[in-house]
C-alpha cells in the first residue's frame, strides 16, 4: 500500500493508530491532506470541499480539448461519432481516456451518464 488517508474525530486515537502502523510498516505522516489521487481537498469553517479541477485541466490538455468552447449542458444529443473528428483507432488511448473520464465522475456525478455512453464501447476492440 502506497497511500492511505486517516481521518479522525479523536486526536489521541489517531496518534495511537499512527504509532502502531509506524512500528509495523514505518509510515511517513505528510500532515494535513491537500491532494490525494487527483483530488484537491480544501477545508473551511463550512466544511470540506473536494474537487478535481487540476485533474480536469490535465485531462482537457492531454486530450487536446483545452481550447474547446464550454457548454452549459454536458450532453445535448446522442451522437457518438463526430464527422469532424476521426474515431479512436488506438485501443490503449481510448481505454485510458474513458478510464480518466470515469475517475472524473467521482466529483462530477452530473457527467456520469455522458461518460457511460462511450464507455460501453471499450470492449469492442479485438486483437488482430
Amino acid at each position: 500500500m502506497d497511500d492511505i488517508v486517516l481521518s479522525r474525530n479523536n486526536y489521541a486515537t489517531t496518534q495511537h493508530v499512527k504509532q502502531f502502523w509506524d512500528q509495523k510498516f514505518r509510515i511517513k505522516d505528510l500532515g494535513k491532506l491537500r491532494f490525494f489521487l487527483g483530488l484537491k481537498i480544501e477545508r473551511s469553517n463550512k466544511g470540506i470541499l473536494v474537487n478535481q479541477c487540476k485533474y480536469n485541466l490535465e485531462l482537457l490538455e492531454d486530450s487536446g480539448h483545452i481550447v474547446v468552447k464550454p457548454s452549459f449542458t454536458p450532453y445535448d444529443t446522442l451522437k457518438l461519432h463526430n464527422s469532424y473528428s476521426p474515431p479512436f483507432h488506438d485501443e490503449f488511448s481510448f481505454r485510458s481516456f474513458i478510464g480518466r473520464l470515469l475517475y472524473l465522475t467521482r466529483t462530477q456525478p452530473d457527467i456520469a451518464f455522458v461518460v457511460q455512453q462511450p464507455s460501453q464501447f471499450v470492449s469492442i476492440f479485438q486483437a488482430p
